[in-house]
């Protein structure tokens, strides 16, 4: 899609990502071939990204924050699409809950401290998916997919709009959108069906 992109990865993934690239199966999405990607592992990264999609689990998160953190500038932009609720989910509206820590996702408010609410885009991702080995995805490719993207404070900002083409130029739409909590529970409902 035009962008210039760096995946982090280690381990089997990485061997593969780095070896033959990407291997994308699907209906819509689907490849003929793989797909070849720039790859490296944690600490070969060439900082400072603009972007980045912190796509590790919610509980991966704390052990890699200062690694993830140090990977942006003082203005980066940090895409969390994980499923759930955030560890800022009391941040940056009003609320009666305002300034609530939810402790068993940020225990040791690890996260809270390095990252701040103004670098944060919370995400939710539509796409179903499997993984059929190391670089190798089946995409399910339904009429609803698409990144729900959302600010901290709820705003409809540039940079969401920004960041929603991007992933639309790169086949998922991107879908900014003014409640990015409401987005993160109808997902939550819809898991747990």
């Amino acid at each position: 899609a035009g962008e210039d992109v760096t995946l982090v990865a280690r381990g089997a993934p990485y061997e593969a990502m780095s070896t033959h690239g990407i291997i994308l199966e699907g209906p819509k999405s689907g490849r003929p071939d793989p797909i070849k990607v720039r790859a490296v592992q944690p600490g070969e990264e060439k900082p400072p990204y603009d972007l980045i999609f912190v796509t590790l689990k919610s509980h991966q998160l704390p052990a890699a924050a200062q690694h993830v953190r140090a990977l942006g500038g003082k203005d980066a932009m940090f895409v969390f699409p994980q499923n759930g609720l955030p560890w800022w989910y009391f941040d940056g509206i009003p609320s009666k809950y305002q300034g609530t820590k939810l402790k068993t996702l940020d225990p040791d408010g690890v996260l809270s401290r390095t990252f701040d609410a103004a670098n944060i885009i919370g995400g939710v991702a539509f796409k179903p998916t499997d993984l059929l080995g190391p670089a190798h995805i089946r995409l399910a490719d339904g009429a609803g997919d698409s990144m729900a993207l959302g600010e901290v404070d709820n705003r409809m900002s540039d940079r969401l709009q920004t960041i929603a083409k991007i992933t639309t130029n790169a086949g998922w739409k991107g879908a900014p959108g003014a409640d990015i909590r409401k987005v993160k529970w109808t997902k939550l409902l819809s898991n747990a069906v």
